[in-house]
């Protein structure tokens, strides 16, 4: 099981000119770096952490509130990895994909930085272990980001449509092939009680016990 990072942050969509960003945390396999934006999706099984926050600063710009949420996810993921590591899963660079490409070259050194040298410096920490190779930085577009979602309105037939990518509905689906390798699938002894079964069992349980009717019957004669 390796580690993935989606994130993600909406400029000034907040009061006082603050910003909201969000992030999905997954597990899927290895990834094969590097990672170039027409690879297809990795494997999914559903997230082991969401994270949708108001950025406690306000941001200059745009990129500047994607770093900003991007040094925040990856300061939560260092446990996450280190939990990993002690299970026994070998962790490489984590994967963390960005839908904003200015982000993307500041923190791989292939912008020159000008207006932005004024970003906060706590952002410069994920440029820094970024290079140590702790974390893979890379560009997708913003439709394929599980981050997304959580950071804008939508309206109800939105989130009726996405319902099925962040929610599972129905246990008895499992095992799917959404399941990646190394990743434990439920036993098939773990069947969910069917609910036409419970109401067997409500029908049964009602004919053991006695009616009101007959009761009240009883207590009249004595």
């Amino acid at each position: 099981m390796h580690l993935w990072i989606h994130t993600d942050a909406f400029y000034l969509n907040e009061s006082k000119a603050r910003s909201r960003g969000a992030s999905y945390f997954f597990l899927s396999n290895k990834p094969n770096l590097p990672i170039h934006p027409d690879d297809p999706p990795p494997l999914t099984n559903g997230p082991i952490d969401v994270n949708c926050k108001v950025i406690d600063a306000v941001m200059s710009s745009a990129q500047e509130s994607e770093t900003g949420m991007g040094f925040i996810n990856a300061k939560s993921s260092v446990e996450k990895r280190l939990t990993l590591e002690f299970l026994g899963h070998k962790q490489g660079p984590t994967p963390i994909q960005f839908d904003k490409k200015v982000a993307l070259g500041i923190l791989t050194d292939q912008m020159t930085q000008r207006r932005s040298k004024a970003m906060d410096m706590r952002f410069y920490w994920l440029k820094d272990r970024a290079a140590q190779g702790q974390f893979h930085i890379h560009w997708k577009r913003g439709m394929t980001n599980l981050a997304d979602y959580h950071t804008k309105h939508h309206p109800t037939s939105h989130h009726r449509n996405v319902r099925s990518t962040y929610v599972s509905n129905s246990v008895s689906s499992y095992p799917s092939k959404r399941h990646c390798k190394g990743v434990l699938k439920p036993s098939n002894r773990c069947k969910p009680l069917h609910v036409k079964n419970r109401w067997k069992i409500n029908s049964n349980h009602s004919r053991n016990k006695p009616s009101l009717t007959n009761t009240h019957k009883n207590n009249q004669h004595s």
